[in-house]
């Protein structure tokens, strides 16, 4: 398999996981890995959980994504780290934060992957 096709199907591999997931820390690593290929031009990034805090730092370090995207996903950080620590939140609004996210990273990411299925 050429490694365009590779990246394209791991891409839309992991677009699926994040429209169907309602796992706040599964929601916000997908949404941190496909930001990755997004901002680095379709590298594959495979990195655990625990790794998100460092991903969030390149992204607002490097001043690699908007101010308002980078306050979406330390939201929703924020709300995974409160339900590690025991702190219970509304699931209303930890399901909006995830579907906040998820149209944050699935808009953004449709025209690469149109243009990845045609590469």
């Amino acid at each position: 398999m050429h490694p365009r096709q590779l990246i394209f199907k791991e891409r839309q591999a992991l677009r699926a996981q994040l429209r169907e997931t309602t796992q706040p820390p599964v929601a916000l690593l997908l949404a941190c890995l496909l930001l990755f290929q997004q901002v680095h031009k379709g590298a594959l990034l495979q990195a655990p959980g625990k790794l998100v805090p460092a991903l969030l730092a390149h992204y607002r370090d490097g001043h690699l994504l908007p101010e308002v995207s980078l306050a979406s996903l330390t939201t929703l950080q924020a709300a995974v780290i409160d339900h590690a620590r025991g702190i219970e939140r509304d699931p209303a609004e930890v399901a909006s934060l995830i579907e906040a996210v998820r149209q944050l990273v699935l808009a953004d990411s449709r025209g690469s992957a149109d243009a990845d299925a045609i590469g």
